[in-house]
């Protein structure tokens, strides 16, 4: 059962990526196609998602990254000698940058709809709860910022795609990694308040 559950955790967690994969696919040179891919694939999961009662609070990244590749594909189209390929990499970073900083302005981050969906909603008002996703948002705002930097000088400097595919998975990987330890983390935190609150 618990190899069934990591199995299906690592589903779930490709799949979350699987518009922007199918985007990364296509050459620099056809950047329009790419996103118009990525937006389809991405539709249909948002799509799968609403159908199966998942809120909206929960799918802000899904959103966004809906209303990134439908901005690339027509610009992409309108104007097709615009090497825009090129910095694709770095705009989606730093598009997903502002989205994360932006639900962090406007007190809602974004892994706050993904957290709800695993703990009993007794815990969601919970100052520790609330306060332990807004540094799980930080931290990819971080990130993502810092990629989309890194990246545009890897353009900027003409250096070679696999550094910059490279740079991507290193810095995506350890996100995952920060998050689980943060995860895990929060939740012992949580454990002894519940344990403290009881013993009062």
């Amino acid at each position: 059962m618990n190899a069934m559950k990591a199995v299906w955790s690592k589903v779930k967690g490709v799949r979350g990526f699987l518009s922007w994969i199918v985007f990364a696919v296509f050459p620099n040179s056809e950047v329009a196609w790419a996103a118009l891919a990525g937006l389809a694939v991405a539709l249909v999961l948002f799509t799968q998602d609403r159908r199966r009662g998942v809120p909206l609070d929960a799918l802000i990244l899904d959103i966004s990254t809906l209303v990134f590749f439908a901005a690339t594909s027509a610009a992409g189209f309108a104007k097709p000698h615009v090497p825009l390929g090129n910095w694709s990499s770095a705009l989606s970073f730093g598009w997903l940058a502002i989205t994360a900083w932006g639900t962090i302005a406007l007190r809602q981050p974004f892994t706050l709809g993904l957290a709800r969906q695993r703990v009993p909603r007794e815990v969601w008002e919970r100052p520790a709860f609330q306060r332990s996703q807004l540094e799980l948002t930080r931290l990819w705002a971080v990130l993502f910022t810092v990629l989309a930097a890194v990246l545009a000088v890897c353009t900027g400097t003409h250096q070679g795609t696999l550094l910059g595919l490279s740079i991507r998975v290193a810095a995506l990987s350890f996100g995952a990694h920060l998050t689980s330890r943060h995860i895990k983390a929060s939740r012992l935190r949580m454990a002894a308040v519940a344990l403290s609150a009881d013993a009062a």
